[in-house]
């Protein structure tokens, strides 16, 4: 077995990498979530709006992040916005904003910031952590029931 002596300064550099990993971990997992719960709405409702947030994380990786997403500042996109918004024309709110995260994630300062611009407008905004939670979160914002792909309007 080869020991490895590690100093001071690559200590810190070793526990970045780590807190780096993992929250990339946490986003792949919270993107396949984000997938799955498109593709039961997507089932469920034909035609309906969606639209992926622009927060700049899944931008081309040859610009490197900084770079990202100072460009997709300049197109428009900005810190916090959710992950996903979907847009059902015809409903006293039609616009539900969609957070996902990983049980025991918190929301940054910037999606607090965007959560309450958007509740501000009467716009509905959710933290979703499971396929369950985004079901409901439908259901609840525009009556319609996802659940098993079969989408029936609730009667109000």
């Amino acid at each position: 077995m080869r020991r490895v002596r590690v100093v001071g300064s690559q200590l810190g550099l070793i526990s970045l990498f780590v807190r780096v990993r993992s929250m990339t971990k946490s986003r792949m997992l919270e993107a396949a979530l984000q997938r799955r719960c498109v593709k039961r709405l997507r089932a469920a409702v034909p035609g309906v709006l969606t639209q992926r947030g622009g927060g700049g994380q899944t931008l081309s990786s040859r610009l490197g992040p900084a770079t990202a997403m100072r460009l997709a500042n300049m197109e428009g996109a900005e810190k916090g916005t959710p992950d996903l918004t979907i847009l059902a024309v015809g409903c006293s709110s039609p616009l539900l904003a969609v957070e996902f995260k990983m049980p025991g994630r918190r929301l940054s300062k910037e999606q607090r910031d965007v959560q309450k611009r958007y509740l501000s407008q009467k716009y509905g905004y959710a933290i979703v952590r499971t396929e369950e939670d985004f079901d409901l979160a439908v259901n609840k914002h525009f009556g319609v029931h996802i659940l098993g792909h079969a989408a029936t309007a609730h009667a109000t």
